[in-house]
C-alpha cells in the first residue's frame, strides 16, 4: 500500500495545471480504490482478496504511466512485478480465503492460469491509464470526462468479476470430506465425501484417460487428482454433466494440500 500512496502522491504533483473537475474526476476514484485495498488487509476474505488483486494492478499501473524518467518507470516497474508476485502467492491467498471460513474448513486456492490473468490485469490496467490521461488531457467538456469515468468504471467492473471467479476457485476440506469450488468450471460445488475418496495424490504427471476430468484450466505447478473409488457425477458449466472417478486440479500448494488431507483422514499418495 505504500507504492499506491507514492503513485497518488506523484499524481497530485501532476495534475496542478488541471481544472478542478478533472483533478477530481481523477483523484477520487484512486483514493478510493487505495482504501479498498487498505480495507482488504485488515479483513481477509475472498472478496478482501479479489479487491487487492485489482487495485494494486491498477494503482501501479498508475505510477507507472506517470514516471517523470526511466529510473522511476523502473523502479515502480520492479515494485510492481514483486506486489504481482505477492497478491498470486499461496500464502497471501491462503490468508485472504480463510478469513472467511466457516468453522474447522480450511480452503486451498486453486493456481490461477497464468495466460488469462496477465491478459485481463494488463488490459484492465491499461483502459484504466487510457482513462485518466484521456481526462488528462481534455481541455473542458463534462460529457468527454464522464465518457472517461465510464470507461475506467467499465475497466474496473470486468477485471473485478474475472478476478473474483478466481478468488472463489479453491478446495475446501469440510468435516463431510473435501469439496472442488470452482464457478468457473462447475455450475455446482462437487462434494467428496471420505468414504467415496479412494485417495488424494500429487504428479507432475499430465496424463488425462476416459475416467479423468481435468479441471486445472491449464495452470501451471503440480496437478493433484482426486482418484474415487466409483463413478461421480460432475456438474460442469460449459457442458452436460459427466462421470468421473478422477478428477484433476492444481492447487497453489500441492504439498499442504496433502498435508491437510492426511491430518482430516483422507489417504494419499504422490507419484512420480
Amino acid at each position: 500500500m505504500g507504492a499506491a500512496v507514492v503513485a497518488l502522491m506523484t499524481l497530485a504533483e501532476t495534475l496542478q495545471e488541471l481544472g478542478t473537475t478533472q483533478v477530481v474526476a481523477i483523484v477520487v476514484p484512486l483514493w478510493l480504490c487505495w482504501l479498498g485495498g487498505f480495507v482488504g488487509l485488515l479483513v481477509p476474505s475472498n472478496l478482501s482478496l479479489t479487491t487487492i488483486r485489482v487495485v494494486s494492478p491498477i494503482l501501479t499501473a498508475v505510477w507507472i504511466s506517470l514516471a517523470i524518467d526511466w529510473q522511476t518507470a523502473m523502479a515502480a516497474a520492479a515494485t510492481s512485478s514483486v506486489l504481482l508476485l505477492l497478491i498470486y502467492s499461496h500464502r497471501f491467498g491462503f490468508a485472504m480465503v480463510n478469513g472467511s471460513a466457516y468453522g474447522s474448513e480450511k480452503r486451498y486456492l486453486l493456481a490461477p492460469p497464468v495466460p488469462a490473468v496477465a491478459v485481463v490485469n494488463v488490459c484492465g490496467a491499461a483502459s484504466i491509464v487510457a482513462a485518466i490521461w484521456s481526462v488528462r488531457l481534455i481541455q473542458g467538456g463534462s460529457v468527454w470526462i464522464i465518457a472517461a469515468a465510464a470507461l475506467f468504471a467499465a475497466a474496473t467492473f470486468v477485471l473485478t468479476r474475472f478476478s473474483h471467479q478466481l478468488s472463489l476457485r479453491w478446495i475446501v476440506f469440510v468435516p463431510a470430506g473435501l469439496v472442488v469450488h470452482d464457478p468457473i468450471a462447475l455450475s455446482h460445488s462437487a462434494l467428496f465425501r471420505r468414504p467415496e475418496i479412494e485417495y488424494l495424490t500429487t504428479s507432475q504427471s499430465g496424463t488425462v484417460d476416459d475416467s479423468t476430468l481435468d479441471l486445472s484450466m491449464g495452470a501451471p505447478g503440480l496437478s493433484s487428482s482426486i482418484q474415487t473409488k466409483d463413478e461421480l457425477v460432475i456438474d460442469l458449466r460449459s457442458q452436460e454433466p459427466v462421470k468421473a472417478t478422477n478428477i484433476r486440479v492444481t492447487p497453489s500448494a500441492p504439498g499442504a494440500l496433502l498435508k491437510q488431507a492426511r491430518l482430516r483422514g483422507i489417504k494419499t499418495k504422490v507419484d512420480q
